[in-house]
């Protein structure tokens, strides 16, 4: 999992619309951080997915690889 840094990112508010049970591949959402990730896998249990990270500040070696990505985690989707 990557690393997010919480002193140089403050947390956004996250939205009380997003429902990850309805996140379905080539989502893209936001996390802390500002990592943008796009959902790969969702098995709908709505605590987690399995997403590629598309662009990850401070470690640009991580772009590409996919890992689970837990519901406390997401802030937004992006559109």
């Amino acid at each position: 999992m990557v690393q997010q840094n919480p002193q140089n990112n403050p947390p956004r508010q996250r939205s009380a619309l997003l429902n990850l049970r309805e996140l379905v591949p080539g989502d893209k959402v936001r996390l802390s951080g500002d990592i943008i990730v796009e959902v790969v896998e969702n098995p709908k249990d709505g605590m987690w997915f399995r997403g590629k990270y598309l662009t990850v500040p401070g470690s640009p070696a991580a772009e590409g690889t996919e890992d689970q990505i837990f519901a406390a985690d997401v802030q937004e989707q992006v559109f």
